[in-house]
């Protein structure tokens, strides 16, 4: 038999899983050893070995002989021989065999292919060593002497950790210290009740370790038992982090929490911390500043994407790979604690019982209602609810970036704001300091405190990925946002959202668990319990037959569907012609204050002194022909009368602000709003009613309604919603003039009699300026708060709004107002109206009354500039063109426009 260069195998780290998990002898030890003092002629087989001997000490001989130390003994057949055996513990022998092996560990190191330096039958020289010389050739060619590196790609790498395969070669030593750690009576057996703290520190759970009736292990058994279960050579991941708080924050969780190994994947043993730190130290394996702490796991045979890719599940195998999850994530909630990250990469299956477990701990976070912890110091956007997002203005952007200046650059580009026509969305993440404490200062916006919330939503992502197909917004091989328009979804998701998303998952109790989790609000969606959702859900319980109440159960979900689908095809089915009309019904509501994609309520409502007639109450008037007053006479025309006069009201309170704004006053805006207290904030009460964006009219619901909303402080209440009132108003000035403006206040005619417009008028066109609109609501922002620096007005406004909307409608009910349309592309408006017919019919005739008001509009410029060249007095009308802005923000470097076509 001879040891040839040739017979060198092709090393790959990980394919040393393979070796021979029995190391066979070249000897027998006591015949070997008085065999060298012997003069007893060696048998033929013992000529052999020393032949293999030989070729092999003279291929290490060659070796050494390369390196500093030539005066060194010759590395020959004998001493091989001396290496490769195990000899007794004398004081010469150790010290021999610790020169021996500091020779034999350095020409490994230089050279590692001979340790897999074979025979004619395939045996390594690595497995033929005896343990000392085995032990010295894998502490010359493996990471801390025990961790056979995988040299293929690593498992998984981000700008904070680095995950690597490998092989421990000291797994089998570990067992049976284990073993002699947990014998706490020195019996040499261990109880059934003694291995559950042992399961969890080998990394497994009690169950699998645990013998039938009860019995006892011996120490033989035990080892024997976990040899197994987990191999001689046991298959693991290092998690190598970048960031030490991350680690800590790993360690923190799983040691304080005791987490199940059902659940979570375990650490097992390894070396120590500072013995980590001291070889990551000195290594170049892995590459340049991968950081100093690591964790050792049992490596899994695949995580969730590559099931998700190679398994293609279907339907029943999403369903129970779903309810694993669920159960991970509920283990996790119950130890009080929230994952922060759940997304496929993080979830994996080990082979002990091929079921799936969570990994990845370092963005976890404790949950306490007082002194909690907060989520986002680590982050995959693609998967965060939307409270984890802010929208940043210019200065607010300068901010962010001053308080991340000195980062690393991958960590940058992962934080960096995403910007999307001038708004810039980032996800609401920190630092830490040394101690482990968030660094608050410096930060644009408030942090999200951990709740289960961010998980359900999480679990929501993953859900609709596994049924649908794909991400639930365009996300990179990180899981993050790819781009500001992917962030802008999640950040301004509401039900429409919601609806429009979900409507790619076929199937319906899929779809209905889907809307449950990726709820806006995250208190509601805090309120979603998985054990419930596991034992009755029509997803997770589908229907058998017979099976009448889970039946019905999905039956109503269906139904529900159909009718948002049915409302969703209302825009869907429309023309381009149509929808860019309903861009221009949003706009000009909401260029003004707000931006469309992050308002989620209904805009548009009007303040009454009094309760409109509802159903047949209500009177439809018809204008005489030459348009000089009505058809009919007495009470409906006194009540038109009145009706007229309240919005008339409104409309020169409205230009009082404008003119106030455009005199840089806001003293006049101050009397303007007291003059508003005292002319129509009057009484006990007052009446909110909302408005139907496409049909202009205010909502007036039958039966038994919330709405029209009671004020019972008007003074304390209106005065807070008139910037938002006044777009309203503003939109519908701008769409029908006069008519427009008074049909918001229940005025009961499409047309409004010359002699009344007249009175009008004035007011309108100066309403009509979107600039004096904008202003007036920061110069009134100012007023309130006794002129200090306060946010903007789209953000003071929409405050104060949704306010409103929590205290008095918590359920979200809005008269029966539904949003059409889609947010990101600016058609969705809020109406009453489903049929697609009837949508267009709405649209069309809003079109002809904008035009014929954008006409009007040009007339009355017109006459206005023929009146001047004559001589006209300028004074004696308020003139249409446009006037300085005021109040602050980008309108004061703006005139004002005159209104869109």
């Amino acid at each position: 038999m001879v040891l040839s260069e040739s017979n060198v195998s092709s090393r790959t780290r990980l394919a040393s899983s393979t070796r021979a998990s029995v190391r066979p002898t070249l000897t027998t030890t006591q015949k070997r050893t008085s065999s060298r003092s012997s003069t007893a002629r060696p048998s033929p087989d013992r000529r052999a070995r020393c032949a293999d001997e030989a070729q092999l000490g003279r291929v290490l001989e060659s070796c050494y002989a390369a390196g500093r130390d030539r005066r060194a003994r010759r590395v020959d057949g004998a001493l091989l021989g001396r290496m490769l055996e195990p000899r007794r513990a004398t004081k010469r022998n150790r010290r021999a065999q610790s020169a021996d092996d500091d020779r034999l560990e350095e020409a490994v190191r230089k050279d590692p292919a001979l340790a897999d330096l074979t025979n004619d039958k395939g045996q390594r020289a690595i497995d033929l060593a005896c343990l000392e010389c085995r032990s010295a050739m894998q502490k010359a060619l493996f990471f801390l002497g025990r961790y056979d590196v995988d040299k293929g790609p690593p498992e998984h790498r981000s700008a904070t950790s680095l995950v690597v395969r490998a092989v421990d070669h000291e797994a089998a030593d570990d067992y049976g210290k284990l073993f002699d750690e947990f014998d706490k009576d020195g019996s040499g057996t261990l109880d059934s009740n003694e291995l559950g703290a042992l399961a969890t520190k080998l990394g497994t759970n009690v169950e699998i370790l645990k013998l039938e009736d009860g019995q006892s292990y011996t120490r033989k058994a035990f080892v024997a038992k976990c040899q197994r279960l987990f191999g001689k050579e046991r298959k693991v991941v290092l998690k190598i982090f970048q960031v030490e708080e991350q680690w800590r924050n790993e360690k923190r969780g799983r040691d304080d929490q005791q987490l199940d190994a059902r659940y979570v994947v375990q650490t097992i043993p390894a070396p120590t911390d500072d013995e980590f730190a001291k070889a990551l130290g000195e290594t170049n394996l892995f590459g340049e500043g991968v950081g100093s702490r690591a964790i050792v796991m049992d490596a899994a045979n695949r995580n969730l994407f590559q099931i998700y890719q190679s398994e293609r599940p279907d339907l029943n195998k999403v369903r129970m790979l779903m309810q694993q999850v669920m159960e991970c994530v509920q283990h996790l909630h119950e130890k009080r604690l929230v994952h922060g990250d759940i997304k496929m990469l993080n979830v994996v299956r080990l082979s002990l019982d091929n079921r799936l477990r969570l990994i990845d701990l370092d963005a976890a976070a404790k949950v306490s209602r007082h002194d909690g912890d907060y989520v986002c110091a680590k982050f995959s956007s693609a998967i965060l609810p939307p409270e984890c997002f802010a929208k940043l203005n210019a200065d607010q952007v300068t901010k962010f970036e001053a308080y991340f200046e000195g980062v690393d650059t991958e960590l940058r580009e992962k934080v960096a704001p995403k910007t999307k026509h001038g708004a810039s969305y980032v996800v609401k993440t920190f630092s830490l300091t040394d101690d482990g404490a968030p660094k608050i200062d410096g930060l644009p916006y408030e942090l999200v405190e951990a709740s289960v919330a961010v998980d359900y939503w999480s679990l929501g992502a993953l859900l609709f990925q596994l049924v649908a197909g794909e991400p639930l917004v365009p996300s990179n091989r990180d899981d993050d946002c790819v781009n500001a328009k992917s962030m802008a979804i999640l950040a301004s998701w509401n039900d429409h959202a919601a609806k429009k998303n979900l409507a790619v998952i076929k199937d319906a109790a899929a779809r209905d668990l889907a809307s449950k989790l990726l709820v806006r609000d995250p208190d509601e969606r805090a309120e979603f319990s998985i054990a419930d959702t596991l034992a009755a859900h029509p997803f997770f319980k589908p229907p058998k037959p017979g099976d009448v109440a889970t039946q019905e159960k999905l039956d109503k979900i269906i139904e529900q569907q159909e009718k948002d689908s049915k409302k969703l095809d209302a825009i869907l089915s429309l023309s381009e012609k149509h929808r860019d009309e309903l861009r221009q019904t949003r706009s000009t509501l909401m260029r003004a204050i707000y931006e469309a994609t992050e308002v989620s309520t209904p805009t548009a409502f009007v303040v009454l002194k009094e309760r409109l007639p509802a159903g047949e109450a209500s009177v439809e008037l018809t204008l005489n022909d030459d348009g000089t007053g009505f058809v009919v006479e007495g009470e409906a025309v006194d009540e038109a009368k009145d009706r007229y006069e309240e919005s008339k009201t409104w409309l020169n309170l409205c230009a009082r602000f404008g003119r106030g704004v455009a005199k840089c006053s806001p003293s006049a805006i101050a009397e303007a709003v007291a003059g508003a207290c005292e002319e129509l904030v009057v009484g006990e009460e007052m009446w909110l009613y909302l408005i139907d964006e496409l049909t202009g009219k205010p909502v007036v619901p039958e039966g038994e309604s919330i709405y029209p909303i009671r004020i019972t402080k008007p003074a304390e209440v209106v005065s807070k919603l008139l910037p938002a009132m006044q777009v309203g108003l503003h939109a519908a000035s701008l769409v029908n003039g006069v008519a427009g403006v008074v049909r918001l206040f229940g005025y009961p005619c499409p047309k409004v009699p010359e002699a009344w417009r007249e009175g009008a008028q004035n007011s309108v066109e100066v309403l009509k300026q979107e600039s004096s609109v904008e202003a007036f609501g920061a110069v009134h922002e100012k007023v309130q708060d006794g002129g200090e620096e306060t946010e903007t007005v789209r953000g003071a406004a929409l405050r104060e709004l949704e306010a409103f909307y929590a205290k008095y409608d918590p359920d979200r009910e809005y008269a029966g107002l539904r949003r059409i349309g889609d947010p990101s592309d600016g058609t969705a408006v809020w109406t009453l109206l489903t049929d697609p017919e009837e949508v267009k019919a709405a649209i069309e005739k809003r079109a002809a009354q904008r035009r014929a008001e954008a006409r009007r509009h040009d007339e009355r410029f017109q006459e206005l500039m023929d009146n001047a060249e004559a001589g006209a007095p300028a004074a004696a009308t308020t003139p249409a063109m446009p006037i300085a802005a005021a109040g602050g923000g980008p309108s004061a470097a703006r005139a004002l426009a005159s209104p869109r076509r």
